[in-house]
């Protein structure tokens, strides 16, 4: 109950301050975030590590997991800003999208369609703004305890009237009706959630991964179009909607489910080692060398060469 009272406190600022004091309350709890929460900032550095590369000093990756926690505490603050945006003037005045016309060809086509992105940037808050556009999705997300998390946090997602599901097993029967209806689904493919991923090629090293991406556009047929947002600053953004990313059916299920989560996951890289410090994935190390024990601790006095 601890950790829903501070998002409850955190929430009702975030809602109440100015624009400007909400995200530098954001920035401030990042930095107290990585300070105290010692499992936390060692998953992030074995993460930031392995999209830095071997050559990259301690210094730089403590640097890179620093802004990951602040990264992370202003989604937050984004979420539960989610009520108060005025989605018109949020995409004609707060971000800049490239690609639309990808999603919106594919909606017209009405095979369904995943939209498919990563824990980087805003993802979740600026999806939110498609609405102007006159895009509904369902978004498929974790589900969270207690109950009362759970209900704080799809209040702030559903208030611009999206469609919300957790990835259970009643969630996911509706979302497969949902595509094969020729909806539009949103989800993320950097987090195994459910702890039931396998192992693909990530910036070149093997990392567990979720395949429910790729299982739905098998069984269902849709069209997956990647999407990536990047944050230019406090609530200034620029989202890419990339065309639609061909996926392998060769008859052979579980070869068809790693290579096609492989390549799903690879459209990402460049965003990744471009500006690695707007990914963040606190809960757990991505690669199986991380995963294997704990992440191995940066040291403050460790030289950054």
């Amino acid at each position: 109950m601890l950790r829903y009272r501070a998002f409850t406190i955190g929430g009702w600022l975030s809602e109440r301050l100015p624009l400007s004091l909400a995200y530098l309350l954001g920035a401030l709890v990042g930095s107290l975030a990585y300070a105290l929460n010692r499992r936390a900032r060692h998953t992030v550095q074995a993460n930031m590590r392995q999209v830095l590369g071997p050559a990259a000093g301690n210094a730089a990756v403590r640097t890179a997991a620093r802004r990951c926690f602040r990264t992370a505490t202003w989604y937050y603050t984004d979420l539960a800003r989610t009520p108060l945006m005025r989605p018109e003037r949020f995409i004609k005045e707060r971000i800049k999208i490239r690609g639309l016309e990808h999603l919106l060809e594919a909606q017209q086509a009405g095979k369904g369609v995943i939209c498919v992105s990563i824990h980087y940037g805003s993802p979740e808050y600026t999806a939110q703004c498609l609405g102007a556009a006159g895009i509904r999705f369902m978004a498929l997300v974790e589900p969270l305890d207690p109950p009362e998390m759970a209900a704080l946090f799809h209040r702030y997602r559903a208030s611009q009237g999206q469609q919300f599901e957790e990835a259970t097993l009643a969630g996911m029967k509706r979302v497969v009706r949902h595509l094969r209806t020729g909806g539009t689904l949103s989800m993320l493919i950097d987090r195994d959630i459910q702890g039931t991923g396998i192992e693909v090629p990530f910036l070149g090293k093997p990392a567990r991964l979720p395949v429910g991406a790729a299982d739905l556009a098998r069984h269902t047929g849709a069209t997956v179009l990647p999407f990536v947002t990047r944050r230019l600053g406090p609530d200034r953004y620029s989202a890419i909607i990339g065309a639609p990313i061909s996926l392998g059916r060769s008859g052979n299920a579980q070869q068809d489910r790693s290579c096609n989560t492989a390549r799903l996951i690879a459209w990402f890289e460049p965003y990744l080692r471009r500006d690695p410090s707007q990914w963040f994935v606190l809960q757990e190390p991505v690669w199986i060398a991380d995963r294997a024990g704990r992440p191995a601790r940066i040291p403050r006095s460790a030289p950054s060469t």
